[in-house]
């Protein structure tokens, strides 16, 4: 992929329309240039519409790619959910693919007393503190289940974090306001099931394959 553009007013059409073409040449097992013109075909178009929701963002959000990108995709996330944990694969390839175009917001969204996934997003947040959320963030995911106290202390030594304070903020519950904060935001759109995801905006349940995402138009 090739530098991005971050111009939203002038780039938002053509940059759905070479999601299109991407799903296209996906599909032949081709590579796909942004520099390369695009006539896209509406037929191929997945299209996302209803209902716009305002999804507010917090100063402290934490997210990938750009700061003024076309797209936003707010995702609400439990370390417990595993179709949770194949979105995210998604959305990192696709914050590579798309660069500054694209953001993708994190937002924990749990529930009380399900395979330990609260602890396991204040453990995320625990590690935010020190600088390595997503280290930690990838780590939960790829050990689904595993959020027992050993196991996260475990996590923080392998990405070296201040281990005595990472099991302070953990045990004494640090972070359960932010973590709870993303539940009440949650609640407020009426989430029920996961993993749940607003595309500026408009929503989108369940977990969606990378080909579906290449080829998403947004309605206007």
């Amino acid at each position: 992929m090739t530098p991005r553009h971050s111009h939203p007013a002038r780039q938002f059409d053509s940059w759905l329309s070479l999601l299109v073409v991407c799903l296209a040449l996906l599909g032949g097992g081709a590579s796909c240039s942004r520099d390369t013109p695009v006539e896209a075909d509406p037929e191929q178009r997945i299209r996302l519409d209803g209902e716009r929701f305002v999804v507010p963002l917090f100063d402290d959000d934490l997210m990938l790619g750009g700061a003024n990108p076309l797209v936003t995709i707010v995702i609400f996330t439990d370390y417990a959910c595993a179709p949770c944990g194949k979105s995210w694969l998604v959305m990192k390839n696709l914050a590579e693919d798309y660069g500054e175009d694209i953001r993708i917001v994190y937002r924990s969204y749990t529930v009380a007393g399900f395979s330990q996934g609260e602890r396991a997003a204040e453990a995320a947040l625990a590690a935010e503190a020190q600088g390595k959320f997503w280290d930690m963030h990838w780590r939960l995911f790829e050990h689904p289940g595993e959020f027992d106290r050993p196991t996260l202390i475990a996590h923080a030594q392998a990405i070296a974090l201040d281990v005595a304070r990472f099991t302070d903020d953990v045990d004494t519950g640090a972070f359960s306001g932010k973590r709870i904060r993303h539940r009440r935001a949650a609640t407020t759109l009426g989430i029920r099931a996961l993993p749940i995801m607003f595309v500026n905006g408009l929503y989108l349940a369940g977990y969606q394959d990378e080909a579906m995402w290449h080829g998403v138009w947004i309605t206007s």
